[in-house]
């Protein structure tokens, strides 16, 4: 896992992603909107400092701002030897002890040097092909299913390309390219509609980007054989 990270200046850098926390409400209090906003101002994600000499507690959100601005925008969500140590609280293996209650986190150095080890060999994809299953699945995720996200512009490249632009209120525009026998139903008077949840399946070798779980009722969806994106953090 890997993500684009806000410093204080505003300017996003790259870290892999070593730990997460997210509080879990209990079903009683799920209703109440008081818990809901402790929940998100409580989210972070455990990463590298710009300077790479530190583990730090990314928090999501600022609690000083009225805005909810992303701090944090997660590049791939796919893992692999995380633990689950306490309720609401995940982490690669290697940091399953370290105690992450204080702010300040506090690491032996061969610890960290193995976070450093795990940022040198990361590539940080920013422009992803849809290949497989996995692949849709993780697209859906870092977008978050593309929610609150609407339609900035639509262009064909060629009779086999179309170059689509949208923009979420949650941190980011996307960009897609779609190729390959490409057909699409968007017009211009929908681009500012946004979407409250998106779709994209794989069937008979085509991919399916929709508003909806199926074309019929979708007020905005696009086809094509092949499927590429590139996240960009705001």
């Amino acid at each position: 896992m890997y993500a684009y990270v806000k410093n204080e200046r505003g300017k996003f850098y790259k870290s892999p992603v070593f730990g997460h926390y997210d509080e879990i409400i209990e079903e009683k209090t799920y209703k109440k909107y008081s818990k809901h906003v402790s929940a998100m101002y409580s989210r972070y994600y455990v990463v590298l400092n710009e300077d790479k000499t530190a583990l730090i507690k990314k928090y999501v959100f600022d609690r000083g701002s009225m805005y909810l601005d992303p701090r944090v925008i997660i590049m791939d969500y796919r893992s692999e030897n995380w633990v689950a140590v306490k309720r609401g609280f995940d982490c690669v293996d290697f940091l399953a002890k370290v105690n992450f209650d204080s702010e300040d986190i506090s690491v032996p150095d061969e610890i960290l040097e193995k976070c450093l080890q795990i940022d040198r060999n990361e590539d940080y994809r920013e422009y992803v092909d849809i290949t497989d299953d996995d692949s849709i699945d993780n697209f859906l995720l870092v977008t978050s299913y593309l929610r609150d996200a609407n339609v900035l512009k639509v262009e064909r490249e060629d009779e086999n390309s179309l170059y689509v632009l949208l923009e979420s209120c949650w941190g980011f525009q996307l960009e897609m390219w779609f190729n390959g026998d490409v057909s699409y139903s968007c017009d211009k008077e929908v681009f500012e509609e946004e979407w409250f949840s998106a779709s994209l399946k794989y069937k008979d070798e085509y991919y399916y980007l929709m508003t909806d779980e199926n074309i019929e009722d979708s007020f905005c969806w696009f086809k094509a054989k092949e499927v590429r994106y590139h996240l960009i953090p705001q």
